[in-house]
C-alpha cells in the first residue's frame, strides 16, 4: 500500500471515530434524563394517589357524622309525632331516592369493554377511537337505563345518582366526584330484568351502535343485584333554597 492510500484510510478513520464518539455521547444522556422523567412522574402521580386516598378517608369520616347525627334527628321525629311510621317510611322513602342507602333485588349487569385487538384496529388506525369506550358511551348506557325504569345504578360499583359526574379523563373515565376507571366498565341497574334487558334492544340504543364496532356489550339479567349506596363528595346546597308556601 503506497503513503497517500495510506494518509486517506487513516483521514477516513479518524471521522469515523470522532462522529461515532459524537453519536455516544449525544444519546446517552438524553436516556438518562428520559428515566428521570419517568421516575419523577411516577412519584408524583403516587403522591396524588395518596392525598386522594387521604382525603377519601376524611371524607368517608365525616360522612359518618353526619350520618350519626341525621338517625337521631330522625329518631326524635318519629318519637314526636303520632304518625312517626309514616314519617320514618318518608324519610327513608327520600334517602332511597337520594342514593343513601345501599340497595339490592332484581335486574341486570352490562358488561361494556373496548374491542378485542385484532387485524381490524391496526389495519384501520384512523377508525381507532370508534374501537375504545368513551365517557359519552356510559352516559347513552346509563340514560338508557333511567328511561327504561332503573330504580338504581353503579358503574364498577360506583353509585351514580343525580349530580354524579361521567366525563373523560385521558386513558381513563372519571366516575362520580373523584374515581378514576379503565375498561371493562360492570354496570348494575335494579329493576325489572326484562323491561331494563328488552329497552337495549330498541333501534335507536346505543347497544347497536357499539356492537356494530365489535366493542364488548354484554347484558345478564339476575334474580340479585346489589348496588352500594353514594359516599363521595358531599350533598350540601349552598345557593339552592327551599321555596316556603306563601312566598
Amino acid at each position: 500500500m503506497d503513503k497517500k492510500a495510506f494518509k486517506v484510510i487513516t483521514i477516513v478513520c479518524v471521522f469515523l471515530g470522532f462522529f461515532t464518539a459524537l453519536a455516544v455521547q449525544s444519546n446517552g444522556p438524553a436516556i438518562e434524563i428520559e428515566n428521570i422523567g419517568s421516575i419523577q412522574t411516577v412519584e408524583k402521580l403516587l403522591n396524588e394517589k395518596k392525598s386522594l386516598d387521604k382525603e377519601r378517608q376524611e371524607k368517608l369520616e365525616e360522612l359518618k357524622e353526619k350520618e350519626k347525627k341525621l338517625s337521631k334527628f330522625e329518631e326524635r321525629a318519629a318519637r314526636l309525632e303520632h304518625d312517626g311510621e309514616d314519617i320514618e317510611k318518608q324519610l327513608l322513602d327520600l334517602r332511597m331516592m337520594a342514593g343513601l342507602i345501599d340497595m339490592q333485588g332484581p335486574g341486570i349487569e352490562i358488561t361494556l369493554n373496548d374491542r378485542k385487538k385484532d387485524d381490524i384496529m391496526y389495519n384501520n388506525p384512523a377508525f381507532l377511537e370508534n374501537y375504545i369506550v368513551h365517557d359519552s358511551d356510559l352516559l347513552n348506557v346509563v340514560n338508557e337505563l333511567r328511561a327504561a325504569g332503573a330504580e338504581a345504578i353503579s358503574i364498577n360499583d360506583t353509585r351514580i345518582i343525580e349530580t354524579s359526574r361521567i366525563s373523560c379523563g385521558g386513558p381513563t373515565i372519571n366516575i362520580g366526584r373523584d374515581q378514576r376507571f379503565a375498561p371493562p366498565f360492570k354496570i348494575k341497574a335494579i329493576g325489572n330484568p326484562d323491561e331494563l334487558a328488552n329497552y337495549f334492544k330498541r333501534e335507536d340504543s346505543i347497544y347497536h351502535i357499539l356492537d356494530a364496532w365489535g366493542l364488548e356489550f354484554t347484558i345478564k339479567k339476575s334474580k340479585e343485584i346489589y348496588i352500594p349506596r353514594y359516599i363521595y363528595g358531599a350533598l350540601d346546597y349552598k345557593y339552592a333554597n327551599i321555596v316556603k308556601k306563601g312566598e
